[in-house]
């Protein structure tokens, strides 16, 4: 049985190798190796490994970071006085961010959607039934059209961010211009 002082050990290595996590990804992209990350983080490749199997679950610590933030953006967007469509346009500028927030990311979010059971696609499912939801309220004003599904949306937002991630800094037009064919594709009455 570990004693009391094991536990609290435990947690703050956790602690230690999700925040050198964190800075890896942030300077480095999500390729950073893991053996990098245990190295700033203080601890042995095993103790990473104890704490999360593979890099997913590791990723998937990290996001939880971010993925309070975009929980805070949507319950804002909740309360806020917006149109359905304008509401739902802020939520897939807050996803552009999410999902651009490391270098990388859009693939594995991609690789999670077809992964039932991985720590990733539960954070993927948790902001899809955000956008969903997002999606039904607009459908209920008349301002989506009715193929439009939240899974269908997040996707979309994804690809734009897959295009970001590839383009590097000189994409934004061509990452505009994705979100404004996405935008005028599930507005109803958009410019045809």
């Amino acid at each position: 049985m570990a004693s009391p002082s094991g536990r609290a050990d435990a947690v703050r290595n956790r602690q230690k190798i999700v925040t050198a996590a964190r800075e890896s990804f942030a300077a480095h992209g999500l390729e950073v190796s893991l053996d990098a990350i245990a190295k700033r983080a203080g601890v042995g490749a095993g103790t990473l490994y104890r704490h999360f199997p593979d890099r997913h679950a590791l990723m998937a610590e990290v996001l939880a970071g971010e993925l309070g933030d975009l929980a805070e953006s949507y319950a804002a967007l909740q309360r806020a006085e917006l149109s359905a469509d304008e509401r739902l346009e802020r939520w897939s500028e807050a996803l552009l961010r999410y999902m651009t927030s490391y270098e990388g990311l859009p693939q594995p979010l991609r690789a999670a959607l077809d992964r039932e059971s991985s720590p990733l696609s539960l954070r993927c499912d948790v902001v899809i039934g955000w956008t969903d939801a997002l999606v039904e309220a607009a459908k209920a004003q008349g301002v989506v059209k009715d193929f439009v599904t939240g899974r269908d949306f997040y996707r979309a937002v994804l690809g734009a961010a897959w295009v970001a991630a590839a383009s590097g800094p000189v994409g934004t037009a061509s990452v505009e211009s994705i979100r404004r064919i996405n935008r005028e594709g599930w507005r109803v009455g958009a410019a045809q």
